[in-house]
């Protein structure tokens, strides 16, 4: 989980980028928008994954607590979804160096998605 933390150090530059935008880029200028937009949205749904690995780690109801690890998979499935729209905006921008920063990232996240989906798989579905 460690790793997805680093997804939110390669997006800031962006946020710059938007205010430094001349007016004649119209096409760039819709993309860094969309991009500062999904990211804004990436670090809500971050936010409410440590929340529930937090609530995770305290409980002590068994069946609250394979709720709460389909919640988490529902979060990181989320955050795939954002991050592959933000790796296009990526491309649309032509920024390589926050695109293959952010395809690591991505692949940080299926593995972290695949790990939650098999935890699940072995503790919850047959109860």
């Amino acid at each position: 989980m460690r790793r997805l933390a680093a997804i939110f150090l390669p997006l800031s530059p962006l946020f710059l980028m938007a205010g430094a935008q001349p007016a004649a880029a119209q096409g760039e200028s819709f993309y860094v928008q969309q991009y500062n937009s999904a990211s804004r949205e990436l670090a809500r749904n971050f936010s409410e994954l440590e929340s529930l690995r937090s609530r995770m780690r305290v409980e002590q109801d068994f069946t609250v607590g394979c709720g709460l690890l389909s919640s988490v998979i529902y979060r990181l499935e989320e955050m795939q979804r954002i991050l592959k729209n933000m790796l296009g905006y990526l491309d649309q921008l032509g920024d390589v160096d926050a695109y293959n920063s952010s395809v690591t990232d991505y692949n940080n996240l299926i593995e972290d998605l695949n790990t939650s989906r098999d935890d699940y798989a072995r503790l919850c579905a047959d109860r």
